[in-house]
């Protein structure tokens, strides 16, 4: 099965070297190892799909540490005798890229060694984002940094809500003249079900993303990652803010 591209965090090779009297284990050339640069995803797993190559579907021996809990990485990998390896690829020409250079290295070693390919999963893709898990981690993320009450103010969740949709519609290219427009004509309606509205915030920023061709999933994996290394900061911040004010707090150096 060949790795799915859209999947894939990265790709790493490696030379491996038989163990002598031992039949089973191989220790590593370093010399040999290979990754890819994103970019070359595609054209390194097009020049890897030939019936010649047999990736299997196994855990990687990856672990991830996270705050709130961890993560077995899994993915696609493939074992060759070098030869083997380099009467596969030879076929499908130069690829005018750093892949060449690998290639032409791996005629150095010896023959009798191997070559052995992995594709990692990206750690984003294998969480249940929408039934709940990313928002139960989420949750776990807002008690430790704003404590219990805080965590379940809906006034406060909502403006900070509110100022992260403003800044994402001004990276987009949005106007302050244009949040004004826009505020006036939704509060002359009638007030919405907070559950109907809540598809349509995630319907349709799942439309913006595409349209930025920007990974929805995985920006919020990176979001909740980054901001579990500065919660004392965004704590401080939060501690500053007038009560009662839809305004954010601000640090010293802020001001």
């Amino acid at each position: 099965m060949i790795p799915d591209l859209k999947l894939i965090s990265e790709i790493n090779c490696y030379v491996l070297e038989p163990v002598p009297g031992d039949s089973i284990s191989k220790s590593v050339v370093g010399e040999g190892w290979f990754s890819p640069d994103r970019k070359l995803h595609a054209l390194f797993l097009d020049l890897l799909s030939g019936n010649a190559f047999v990736w299997r579907r196994e855990n990687l021996g990856i672990t991830y540490e996270y705050p709130y809990g961890r993560q077995i990485i899994p993915g696609w990998k493939l074992q060759m005798p070098i030869p083997d390896f380099l009467a596969a690829v030879k076929d499908r020409g130069p690829t005018g890229s750093e892949i060449d250079h690998w290639l032409a290295k791996l005629q150095t070693f010896n023959p009798g060694w191997s070559v052995q390919c992995s594709a990692q999963q990206a750690k984003w893709s294998l969480i249940n984002h929408l039934k709940g898990d990313y928002q139960d981690r989420t949750a776990k993320w807002v008690e430790i940094c704003f404590g219990p009450e805080d965590g379940v103010d809906v006034r406060e969740r909502a403006n900070r809500f509110m100022e992260e949709a403003i800044e994402l519609f001004q990276a987009a290219g949005g106007t302050e003249n244009d949040v004004r427009e826009l505020a006036g004509h939704v509060f002359s309606k009638p007030v919405g079900d907070p559950e109907q509205e809540t598809g349509g915030v995630l319907l349709t920023l799942s439309a913006l993303s595409n349209a930025q061709k920007i990974d929805m999933l995985a920006a919020g994996e990176n979001e909740l990652d980054r901001v579990w290394t500065i919660f004392p900061r965004i704590r401080a911040k939060h501690a500053s803010a007038i009560k009662g004010s839809p305004l954010p707090g601000k640090l010293p150096e802020e001001s």
